[in-house]
């Protein structure tokens, strides 16, 4: 039984040793670690969808290279204790968002001090559809 383990072993290194290295590594190394990287944001994070009312609140994303507009309905993932300040500088990549833009879901407004995740859970019902939108009252 050990000649047939160890034959086995030696059979899968050679394998492994002469096979097309393009295949190796993206089976070894690049597959599980995307796995484990989709894995861990599903559980560490929460995601949500952010729709922006009017084309003038849409941020500037000209200095990308791939992503150069906005689009509704991107998902963003958030930490757990991320406030809806945070949330705005995150869309809006650091710059000042623009004036009185205000975060709701299915007509429930939220304040700058309010936490993301417990909004929407009490608010939305679970639904992480988020609006943002200028309040001009």
């Amino acid at each position: 039984m050990r000649s047939f383990i160890g034959q086995r072993l030696g059979r899968l290194y050679d394998s492994f040793y002469y096979s097309q290295s393009s295949t190796k590594y993206v089976m070894v190394f690049l597959f599980p670690a995307g796995i484990f990287y989709t894995r861990f944001r599903a559980d560490t994070k929460l995601g949500y969808h952010v729709f922006i009312n009017e084309e003038k609140l849409y941020p500037d994303y000209s200095q990308n290279y791939f992503d150069t507009k906005w689009t509704n309905g991107r998902k963003v993932y958030l930490d757990d204790e991320t406030t809806v300040e945070q949330l705005k500088a995150q869309i809006y990549g650091g710059k000042a968002a623009p004036e009185n833009v205000k975060v709701a879901c299915r007509g429930r407004v939220f304040e700058d001090a309010d936490n993301v995740a417990m909004a929407v859970r009490a608010f939305c019902k679970r639904d992480p559809r988020l609006l943002l939108f200028q309040d001009n009252l």
